[in-house]
C-alpha cells in the first residue's frame, strides 16, 4: 500500500511539534504507556472515537504491522495507519 501524501501531511500536522523531536517522533512498541497515550490522546481526543477494547486492539495491530520486533516506530506512520484503519481521514 502506497501512502497518500496529502493525508500523511495532515497526520504529521496533527502530531504537532512532537513529530519533529527525537523523543516524540518515535514510539517504543514495548512501552504500555505509549500504547495508552496513542489510544487516549490520538484515537479518542484527536479522532473522536469512543472508548472500546477495539481501540487497544487497533493500536497493537498498527504497531505489529509496521517494522520489526522491538524497533522504534515513527509516530506519524502509526497514526496514519490508525486513521486509515478507522476510516477517519476526514477527522484531521
Amino acid at each position: 500500500m502506497l501512502p497518500e501524501p496529502e493525508l500523511l501531511d495532515r497526520v504529521i500536522k496533527a502530531c504537532g511539534p512532537a513529530a519533529f523531536t527525537a523523543e516524540g517522533a518515535t514510539i517504543d512498541p514495548e512501552d504500555p504507556a505509549e500504547r495508552e497515550s496513542i489510544r487516549s490522546h490520538f484515537l479518542v481526543r484527536k479522532l473522536g472515537l469512543r472508548e472500546s477494547p477495539d481501540l487497544a486492539e487497533a493500536v497493537n495491530a498498527a504497531l505489529e504491522a509496521y517494522s520489526g520486533k522491538g524497533e522504534p516506530r515513527y509516530r506519524p506512520v502509526i497514526y496514519y495507519l490508525l486513521v486509515k484503519y478507522f476510516g477517519r481521514e476526514d477527522s484531521l
